[in-house]
């Protein structure tokens, strides 16, 4: 995807992480007892593809990592507070990816807010696809931690001049079912499907995203 710059501007590169949600505090505090730990788990993890993506792209690109609030406790109403303080520091023509739990995080915002940027680009890695009929309307946190769709996601396509999704067929989190129904809303968007990347947790190496950018 390309787009004339002027000569000294750079490329905005935004990318939202994964992350996952608890029913009530009292599963989180269930979950981190019963937890299996090795002594890696409290290392600095290796870098992925998204902590590379300032390296890969080069001092052309400006990239914007942002560590989303509560990762492993995340709610939607959190995680936009925080988007949303993002935003100013961001141009026109940015790139938005979003990875797992990210993925649907920016599909949702696309889709129920006017993003007062121009977007480039929205790249799906691996999102889930999760409406209010999945289950109760209990509550924010009670539902998908309020990562949930509205049943019209028209406004992300004419926000945005070029999608596309990635998704691995051997995924243990998020179906190709999941990418369907992704599809089923946002037609012109382009996929891009792999047979061994699981949920793209463990690559450093990710060249068909970083070819698309």
């Amino acid at each position: 995807m390309s787009k004339t710059m002027s000569k000294n501007q750079k490329i905005q590169v935004v990318a939202i992480h994964g992350g996952d949600f608890r029913e009530s505090y009292t599963a989180v505090r269930k979950r981190l007892r019963t937890e299996k730990v090795t002594a890696d788990s409290f290392k600095k993890p290796n870098k992925k593809w998204r902590d590379l993506l300032q390296q890969n792209l080069g001092d052309s690109y400006e990239v914007f990592n942002p560590r989303m609030p509560l990762k492993d406790n995340a709610a939607y109403a959190e995680w936009k507070i925080w988007f949303e303080k993002l935003i100013p520091f961001l141009k026109d023509n940015v790139i938005l990816i979003g990875h797992s739990l990210g993925g649907i995080f920016l599909a949702k915002y696309f889709s129920e807010n006017t993003f007062p940027k121009k977007a480039l680009g929205l790249l799906f890695v691996a999102p889930p696809f999760w409406q209010s009929k999945n289950r109760g309307t209990r509550g924010a946190r009670n539902t998908f931690g309020g990562f949930v769709l509205g049943k019209n996601l028209s406004r992300i396509e004419k926000q945005v001049d070029h999608i596309y999704f990635y998704q691995s067929i051997n995924d243990p989190l998020v179906d190709m079912k999941n990418l369907e129904k992704y599809k089923a809303n946002l037609p012109h968007a382009t996929e891009r499907i792999f047979t061994d990347r699981g949920h793209f947790w463990d690559s450093r190496e990710f060249p068909e995203i970083l070819k698309d950018i």
